[in-house]
């Protein structure tokens, strides 16, 4: 007669229901892992069941897995084009429509650009076309462009450009448009632009950066490009650039200045006839009495970058002016392109044993746990800090160790139980995404070999790698010490 084992059931319920509970932390732990931002598409999202159980009559604990299920983010394709634009303009004056493409989708994508008159206004635009604006200074790049390519998260300066015809009366517009579709899925976005004639004073201005990409605490030039495309003289033309602390500072060294004459930033008058210059909080306000028809100039200063996270810094001038030489009617306000600057991507790491901070010290670089008999599991813990200043993911290994052969390392979440699997698809363990200051608690786990006769207690070392996917020149390893 078969004995019934109600013990033996017992434990075989519990280990099926470990492996389910384990099953949903693994899906869990893997998700929020990947809530940071998108998952780019043929990211891989991969979970293994694990569990842990006794034989009957044992104290060894057990481990079992199930198989690896891997699943591949797919692309989306969505972009967004903007935005709407209006401006004052002379008549025979060729104009300029700054707009900006970005891909937000997961992939990259290919757009096909189209700029076009419409109908139901006072005039057509000649030479109608679209440029690139990759520096954001307002002003084309190189030939006209009909297409343009973005990776996952790009985005692109374009400019619309066209010529009013000679001739046009005062007050008379003409609308255009920028069409922007996806080569992959047909998905289109419009942006509708307008100039209106005007017969008086038609004052432009342009922002720009001396640098496209640059480090905190880099001092940069900016420069205020302004032009009067009409025959009218303007009046007073008034121009606010509030820069943000937290972004950029300005640099009072003595050397800014208005076409080569040198302004005093402090109030008061101080400054070459003609102009008003002064910086208060950090806001620059620039007065100027008037501009000459047909003729164009230059404000130039520093600022400090204050931006310590990668990423991009907008910056745009409002500014106002008399277009009619008329206090009796209100001025005319409008504002400059968005200039643009970008932070770099600094990647940088540290792995060591200190919960508390990324600290290189060596004594925060060594842990060493208890000694343990041959067979047994030496645990310990380790951090993964993201010390850069962009989003990374780290890569896990072994650069080296010493424990007695055959033994296994293997690297765990920090609950020990579930293992750190493969997010990109390199076949290689590692954090998944961490934000800039971030920490991963992780376990790594000698286990020792059940063969080995020690005849007296004995020191190894073992030394996990965590190496940056963003710069995988970056990398840093720990000393984790045990005994048998």
């Amino acid at each position: 007669m078969t004995e019934f084992n109600s013990k033996a059931t017992f434990i075989s319920k519990r280990f099926i229901w470990s492996q389910l509970g384990l099953l949903l932390i693994g899906l869990t732990s893997l998700f929020c892992n990947y809530a940071h931002a998108a998952a780019l598409a043929g990211n891989i999202i991969s979970n293994m069941a694990v569990g842990e159980y006794q034989e009957e009559g044992s104290t060894v604990v057990q481990t079992s897995r199930s198989n690896l299920v891997q699943t591949t983010i797919i692309p989306v394709y969505t972009f967004t084009l903007s935005a709407d634009r209006s401006v004052a303009a002379s008549a025979g004056q060729r104009v300029f429509f700054s707009h900006e493409l970005t891909n937000t989708g997961n992939s990259n994508d290919r757009y096909t650009l189209a700029a076009s008159n419409l109908t139901g206004d006072g005039f057509d635009y000649s030479t109608l076309a679209v440029y690139l604006d990759a520096n954001r200074d307002g002003v084309p790049d190189g030939a006209v462009i009909t297409a343009y390519s973005l990776a996952a998260g790009e985005s692109v300066g374009l400019l619309v450009a066209g010529t009013v015809p000679a001739g046009t009366s005062n007050a008379a517009f003409g609308n255009a448009s920028l069409t922007a579709t996806s080569q992959t899925n047909s998905q289109a976005k419009l942006n509708t632009d307008r100039a209106t004639v005007s017969n008086q004073a038609v004052i432009l201005l342009r922002k720009s950066f001396s640098l496209t990409q640059a480090n905190l605490n880099d001092i940069v030039t900016v420069r205020l490009d302004y032009e009067n495309t009409s025959a009218v003289t303007s009046g007073a033309v008034q121009l606010t650039d509030i820069l943000l602390p937290a972004q950029l500072s300005y640099v009072n060294d003595g050397t800014e200045n208005w076409n080569g004459q040198l302004l005093n930033a402090a109030t008061g008058s101080n400054d070459p006839a003609g102009i008003d210059y002064s910086v208060t909080n950090n806001t620059l306000t620039a007065i100027l009495s008037s501009v000459p028809a047909n003729t164009s100039g230059f404000i130039q200063f520093k600022v400090r970058v204050n931006h310590s996270l990668t990423g991009r810094i907008p910056n745009t001038v409002t500014f106002n002016y008399d277009h009619d030489n008329n206090s009796a009617t209100a001025a005319l306000t409008s504002s400059s392109n968005t200039a643009l600057l970008t932070v770099k991507a600094n990647y940088a790491l540290e792995i060591n044993a200190l919960a508390t901070s990324a600290s290189s010290a060596p004594a925060d670089n060594l842990l060493t746990a208890a000694a343990v008999a041959s067979g047994a599991d030496i645990v310990f813990r380790n951090y993964v800090w993201n010390t850069g200043n962009a989003e990374d993911r780290f890569n896990l290994s072994v650069n080296a160790d010493n424990f007695p052969l055959p033994h296994q390392v293997e690297f765990f979440r920090a609950d020990g139980v579930t293992p750190l699997l493969d997010s990109n698809g390199d076949s290689i363990a590692d954090t998944g995404t961490l934000q800039p200051g971030e920490k991963l608690e992780i376990v790594v786990k000698v286990r020792t070999p059940t063969t080995f006769a020690a005849s007296s207690t004995a020191t190894y070392s073992v030394f996990p790698k965590a190496q940056s996917l963003g710069d995988t020149s970056k990398s840093d390893t720990v000393e984790d010490r045990g005994s048998l």
